[in-house]
């Protein structure tokens, strides 16, 4: 039997982030959000860390973006990260745009396909991570029969626009 723990990260003016636990009944996991969206770029050496219930898997471990840029960090004193889920409905797409800033995604259901403004194309399944180009205008849009659900991670400094800029790249 598993217990689904949830924790809710909000702002007055914002869409409510929630990450969802599953968990046996009788270990419930309790960790405040920031620690939790942490330990999902920490993967450790060997299970030993943990004990001997809890598993990691890591998902994608890279020292490039989506379109061959060595993957950069933002260089600020007010660092901040945004997480989003992302919903797109069969045939949805998100228009050409590009992010300024880092951003990082994991698929939890659907297919996503993503095409960049040189014509390559890639294409993420569920389960799998997206490690974005910066600055690389895109357009992702969901080529299947059935919703595409991702998370989100946008890294970047506080008082920064909008990390998503529209309007870039051919139509």
């Amino acid at each position: 039997m598993e217990t689904q723990v949830n924790y809710s990260l909000t702002h007055p003016k914002e869409t409510p982030v929630s990450l969802r636990i599953n968990t046996p009944s009788r270990h419930i996991v309790a960790l405040p959000l920031p620690l939790a969206i942490a330990s999902l770029f920490t993967v450790p050496a060997s299970g030993d860390e943990y004990g001997a219930e809890v598993t990691a898997r890591e998902i994608a471990k890279t020292t490039v973006t989506a379109d061959g840029q060595p993957v950069d960090y933002p260089r600020t004193e007010k660092p901040e990260v945004t997480a989003s889920v992302v919903k797109l409905p069969p045939e949805a797409e998100t228009g050409w745009h590009y992010h300024p800033i880092p951003v990082y995604g994991y698929v939890i259901r659907g297919t996503l396909e993503v095409e960049r403004e040189n014509g390559q194309v890639d294409t993420y399944h569920e389960g799998e991570a997206i490690i974005e180009a910066v600055d690389s205008p895109h357009n992702a849009r969901n080529t299947g029969t059935e919703p595409v659900e991702l998370v989100t991670f946008y890294g970047s400094a506080r008082l920064r626009p909008s990390p998503t800029s529209r309007g870039a790249g051919r139509r």
